[in-house]
C-alpha cells in the first residue's frame, strides 16, 4: 500500500489521539485518577503518531513477511521512544517517561516489554488499520481535508511551542495566548474526567468490592488537582483540546 503526505496527517493525528486515550484509561486503571501522559496539553501523545508515520514510510515492503514487519516495528519504535525520551530529557530536563523498574530497560527510555508491544501494534497497524482507515480517508472532500489538517497541525504547532515555553520558564506575553491556553484547557478536561469516570464505572461493575466512598473521593480528588493546574507538568497552553475538536470535526463533516 503506497501512502500520501495526506493519509501520513492522518494517520499522525488519529494514532496521537487513540494513543493519548489509551494512555490515559490505563492510568485511571492504574491510580484511579486522570494523569496527562502527552508532553502538550492537547489530547495527544506525538510518540503513537509519529510511530505510525514511521512504519507506513519504512515498513510497507514488509507486510507479505509478518516476522519480519514485527521486528522492523519493533526497531523503529524503540529508537524513536529512546530518542525520543534523551532528547525531551536534555532539552527540557524533565523526564516524561521512566521504565527504570521494569526488568530488561536501557536507561529508563525503553524496555523489552514495551519493545514487543511495538511490534505487536506495527502488526496490527499495517496490516489490519491503516487499510481500512486511509480507505475511509480518501472518502472526504479534499477541501475539507486541507481545512481540518491545516487548522490541526497549525494549533498542534502553537500548542507545543507554547507549552515548551512554559517548561523552559519563559514569559508568554501575548493575552491571547492565555485566553486560547484556558479555553483549551477546559475543553481537554472535560474529555479527561469522561474517559477517567468511565474507567471508574467499569472497574465499580466489575468490581463491585468498590466502595462508591472511594470513586467519589477520587473524583474530589481529581477536581482539587485540576484547581491547582499550575502545579502540574504540561497543564500551562492545553492546545491538545481544541486540536481535538477539529479532528473529531473531520469525522463529523466526513459522515455527510
Amino acid at each position: 500500500m503506497l501512502y500520501t503526505l495526506t493519509d501520513f496527517v492522518w494517520l499522525f493525528f488519529l494514532y496521537s489521539f487513540a494513543g493519548w486515550c489509551t494512555e490515559v484509561c490505563c492510568a485511571a486503571v492504574r491510580r484511579r485518577k486522570f494523569v496527562n501522559r502527552g508532553f502538550v496539553n492537547s489530547p495527544l501523545c506525538p510518540i503513537y503518531g509519529f510511530g505510525s508515520v514511521l512504519f507506513g514510510i519504512f515498513l510497507p515492503e514488509l507486510t507479505g513477511e509478518p516476522f519480519f514487519l514485527f521486528l522492523g516495528g519493533m526497531l523503529l519504535a524503540s529508537v524513536l521512544e529512546y530518542a525520543t525520551g534523551m532528547a525531551m530529557e536534555k532539552i527540557f530536563r524533565k523526564k516524561l517517561w521512566d521504565y527504570s523498574d521494569i526488568r530488561f530497560n536501557l536507561s529508563g527510555y525503553i524496555c523489552a516489554r514495551y519493545c514487543l508491544l511495538w511490534g505487536a501494534l506495527a502488526l496490527l497497524t499495517m496490516l489490519v488499520t491503516n487499510p481500512l482507515l486511509c480507505g475511509f480517508f480518501r472518502l472526504i472532500p479534499r477541501p475539507v481535508t486541507l481545512a481540518v489538517q491545516w487548522t490541526a497541525a497549525g494549533l498542534f504547532a502553537l500548542d507545543f511551542i507554547t507549552t515548551a515555553m512554559a517548561v523552559l520558564n519563559m514569559k508568554v506575553t501575548a493575552r491571547q495566548f492565555a485566553q486560547l491556553s484556558a479555553e483549551m484547557q477546559h475543553t481537554s478536561r472535560l474529555l479527561e474526567n469522561r474517559l477517567t469516570a468511565g474507567v471508574q464505572k467499569r472497574m465499580q461493575k466489575s468490581f463491585p468490592s468498590l466502595s462508591t466512598d472511594t470513586l467519589a473521593a477520587d473524583i474530589k480528588v481529581r477536581s482539587e488537582q485540576a484547581a491547582e493546574k499550575n502545579k502540574v507538568f504540561a497543564e500551562g497552553c492545553s492546545f491538545y483540546k481544541l486540536v481535538s475538536l477539529f479532528f473529531i470535526g473531520a469525522f463529523l463533516v466526513s459522515g455527510k
